[in-house]
C-alpha cells in the first residue's frame, strides 16, 4: 500500500488518499471517539463542536461528574444501558437529552460498535439530533392532530390524499360501520370501498373538490355486512403540505345485505366472473377477461394464472394487465424459487408479498421486479391435494395489500380455478 493511500475494506473496492480521509474524519458532523475498553480510555478522532455545548461534549464523555450534572436525571438509565453496552463490546445506540451551557434542553444521540479488526478498540459517534426530534415531533402532531379531528366527528369520516386517492386515516365510526379494522381501511384507495358504478363519480369529485372546496350527494359503498348508501359531504383541505379530502357519512343505509359471511359482498350488479369467463377456451383470454372485475379493474394492476407442475419441476404462467402487456403467453418457470414453492413447503394458505424489491425468491427478481410489480396476493388451489393453480393479484405499489384476510379475493379466485380445471381438461383431451 503507498503511503499516501488508504486501502478500503474488503466490502468497497476503491483506494482514498491520506488527505481526503483525514479530511472525512474532521469534517464529519459529528464527534467521533473511540475506547479502549481493556483500559477503560477514551480519545477523539476530531474536534466536531456540538451546538452551545462546544469542548463541554467531550467533557461529557470522559467525566462521571460532570455528565451526571448536565444530563436529565430521567434519561440516565438510557446512558447507562450504552455504557453497559461498551463494556461487553455491544452494537448499542441511545438517544437522551441534556442541559447545555444556556440552560437549553439538547437532544444527543449516542452510537458505537466494537471494531472488527481490533475487538479491544470500540468505536462511535456523539451527535446533536435536536433537529432531527423536532421533525418528528412536528410528524407526530400532525398525525395527532389529523386523527383527534376525525374521532371529534360525529359521523364515519375519513381522511384520504386528494391526489392518488389513498386513505390516509378513518375514524373509529368509520371503521366500524364497514367491519374492518383501521389498519386494514387504511392501506386501500377510495375506489376499493365502493362499487364499480362509483368508480366515475369518484375520479369527477378527486377533480372537481380542490377548485369547489366541497361536494355532497349520495354515493353507495361496500361494507363487510353489503351494500351502503349515504348521504355523503366531501371538503377540500390543506394540513401542511398534504392535500387532503375530509368525507363524512351522514346516516348511512344498507341497500343490500351480504348473504356471504366468510367472503364478503360482490358490490357489483353488473358483472360476473363466472358469466364472463364461461366458455374461454384460452387461458391468456381468461386472464384478461377476469381485468374486468370490479374486484380488479381500476383498483389493481395485474392478474396472473400459475399453471404448477411440481413432477416436471415446471411453474407455467399467463398474465394479464399493463406490466404483463408482453409477457409470452404460457411462460414457463422452473417450480424451485417461485411462489408456489413457498407455499407448498410452508403449507401457506396465502402468501402477501409487501414489496418485491426486498424479497429473495428468484421469481420476484425473474418475472415480477422487471415488469414494475411492487407487492400481490397469491392463493393457492389443490386438486385430490396436488398444489396445481396459484392465482395471483398483483400491484405496482407497494404493501397494496398488507393485512389483507386469506379470504379477501375468495370471491374473484373461486371462478378461475374452477376455469383452470376445465382448461387442463380439454388440454388433456387435446382441444
Amino acid at each position: 500500500m503507498m503511503r499516501d493511500e488508504i486501502v478500503a475494506g474488503n466490502n468497497i473496492d476503491i483506494n482514498i488518499p491520506i488527505d481526503d480521509f483525514k479530511a472525512f474524519i474532521n469534517d464529519f458532523p459529528a464527534l467521533l471517539w473511540r475506547i479502549e475498553i481493556t483500559r477503560s480510555r477514551i480519545e477523539f478522532l476530531n474536534n466536531h463542536s456540538i451546538g452551545k455545548l462546544g469542548s463541554d461534549a467531550q467533557l461529557f464523555l470522559k467525566n462521571t461528574d460532570f455528565r451526571n450534572k448536565i444530563l436529565l436525571s430521567e434519561d440516565a438509565h438510557l446512558l447507562d444501558g450504552f455504557m453497559e453496552a461498551v463494556k461487553e463490546g455491544k452494537t448499542a445506540s441511545t438517544v437522551f437529552r441534556v442541559h447545555d451551557r444556556t440552560g437549553s434542553k439538547v437532544w444527543l444521540k449516542l452510537t458505537g460498535a466494537t471494531n472488527s479488526c481490533n475487538p479491544k478498540y470500540y468505536y462511535g459517534y456523539l451527535l446533536d439530533v435536536s433537529d432531527t426530534v423536532r421533525v418528528i415531533r412536528s410528524i407526530v402532531d400532525n398525525d395527532m392532530e389529523l386523527q383527534t379531528m376525525l374521532e371529534k366527528n360525529s359521523f364515519p369520516a375519513l381522511l384520504a390524499n386528494a391526489e392518488n386517492g389513498s386513505i390516509l386515516k378513518v375514524n373509529e365510526k368509520m371503521s366500524s360501520l364497514f367491519g374492518r379494522t383501521p389498519k386494514a381501511m387504511e392501506r386501500n384507495k377510495l375506489s376499493e370501498l365502493m362499487p364499480r358504478s362509483m368508480n366515475k363519480m369518484i375520479q369527477h369529485i378527486r377533480a372537481e373538490v380542490p377548485f369547489s372546496r366541497e361536494w355532497a350527494g349520495k354515493l353507495d359503498y361496500c361494507a363487510e355486512r353489503g351494500m351502503i348508501t349515504a348521504q355523503t359531504e366531501v371538503q377540500y383541505m390543506m394540513h401542511g403540505d398534504l392535500k387532503l379530502l375530509l368525507i363524512e357519512l351522514l346516516n348511512p343505509e344498507i341497500i343490500q345485505k351480504n348473504t356471504n359471511k366468510n367472503n364478503g359482498i360482490d358490490c357489483s350488479k353488473d358483472f360476473s366472473l363466472q358469466k364472463a369467463i364461461e366458455g374461454v377456451e384460452s387461458m391468456d383470454d381468461i386472464m384478461h377477461k377476469a381485468l374486468e372485475s370490479p374486484m380488479i379493474d381500476g383498483k389493481y394492476d395485474g392478474v396472473m394464472f400459475s399453471d404448477v407442475q411440481i413432477r416436471k419441476n415446471k411453474v407455467v404462467v399467463f398474465g394479464a394487465g399493463e406490466p404483463f402487456a408482453i409477457i409470452p403467453k404460457g411462460e414457463t418457470f422452473s417450480y424451485k424459487g417461485t411462489i408456489a414453492e413457498d407455499i407448498e413447503r410452508y403449507e401457506l394458505d396465502h402468501l402477501v408479498v409487501d414489496d418485491t424489491q426486498d424479497s429473495i425468491k428468484p421469481i420476484d427478481w425473474a418475472l415480477f421486479i422487471p415488469r414494475g410489480i411492487r407487492s400481490y396476493f397469491a392463493k393457492p388451489y389443490y386438486v385430490r391435494g396436488v398444489l396445481r393453480t396459484v392465482l395471483i393479484v398483483c400491484s405496482t405499489e407497494p404493501g397494496r395489500f398488507s393485512g389483507k384476510e386469506a379470504t379477501a379475493f375468495d370471491t374473484f379466485f373461486s371462478p378461475l380455478a374452477d376455469a383452470a380445471k376445465t382448461w387442463r381438461r380439454r388440454k388433456r383431451q387435446g382441444k
